[in-house]
């Protein structure tokens, strides 16, 4: 009878532990637990992260908001190839951040105090401490859906303590290439808080200057690609002219020939 008891205890223990493991990570996907630890350490150590202390002073464009339920919120910024993720309280004051090295494109939110980073090309999800710390793995389930515009992840729209908390942008170019320059907060009466804005960094249309230019060029090729269609628009007008216009004038000569 005893060590029936002890058997059971034994039981009940694994299938609590089993169920904390799989729910452990709040995620926005319904998750899963795995075994494939290599999985995970390679997309966290291709990351490379390094703590970032300082407040940047050069603003970068954002194409990521993720908001804590305590309303601080992270930015992960639009910068090649070094992207990096700032972390603010909710009245905007900086806290801390990581730089990394990857060039794969994965997104961000929150699980209480600890971030997520998404890697929707392995369907991994990893958890970080606020000091880069790898915490824990899991994989996206095969039937979520990864698109669904009602996800807060998708949607770039997080309500918090009744505040809203949006990207936005004040340009159509930026609208456009889908990076965003602010992080609005805003109350229920619909009073405006900029909380973070990379606007006045920029000059002219606001894309030469991104971030530090000296360490990244990333505003070279968000200017230098629509340069690059409109170019190539144009030479394919004048082409498709010159060849009408030299098609007209053999159709002239038939006739003249007759």
């Amino acid at each position: 009878m005893k060590k029936l008891i002890v058997t059971i205890c034994i039981l009940f223990s694994l299938i609590i532990i089993a169920i904390i493991n799989t729910n452990a990570m709040n995620a926005t996907f319904p998750t899963y637990s795995h075994n494939d630890d290599k999985v995970a350490s390679d997309f966290y150590e291709s990351l490379n992260i390094k703590i970032i202390t300082q407040e940047p002073t050069i603003y970068d464009y954002v194409s990521e908001l993720a908001v804590r339920d305590d309303g601080g919120f992270a930015v992960l910024t639009y910068k090649t190839p070094d992207p990096k993720i700032y972390v603010y309280s909710s009245e905007g004051k900086f806290e801390y951040g990581f730089e990394t090295t990857c060039r794969c494109s994965f997104e961000i939110e929150f699980d209480g105090n600890n971030l997520l980073l998404v890697d929707y090309s392995t369907m991994e999800i990893i958890s970080v401490d606020s000091n880069g710390n790898f915490i824990e793995s899991a994989c996206i389930d095969a039937d979520a859906n990864l698109y669904d515009k009602s996800l807060e992840i998708n949607s770039n729209e997080y309500s918090r303590n009744g505040y809203v908390y949006t990207l936005d942008s004040d340009g159509w170019i930026s609208d456009i290439f889908i990076f965003k320059e602010k992080v609005i907060k805003t109350d229920t009466d619909g009073n405006e808080t900029v909380l973070y804005d990379c606007s006045d960094n920029n000059t002219g249309l606001g894309l030469f200057e991104v971030g530090n230019s000296e360490e990244a060029p990333g505003g070279f090729y968000v200017i230098a690609v629509p340069l690059v269609i409109i170019g190539t628009g144009v030479i394919a007008l004048i082409t498709f002219l010159q060849i009408r216009k030299y098609v007209r004038k053999i159709k002239k000569r038939e006739m003249t020939d007759e």
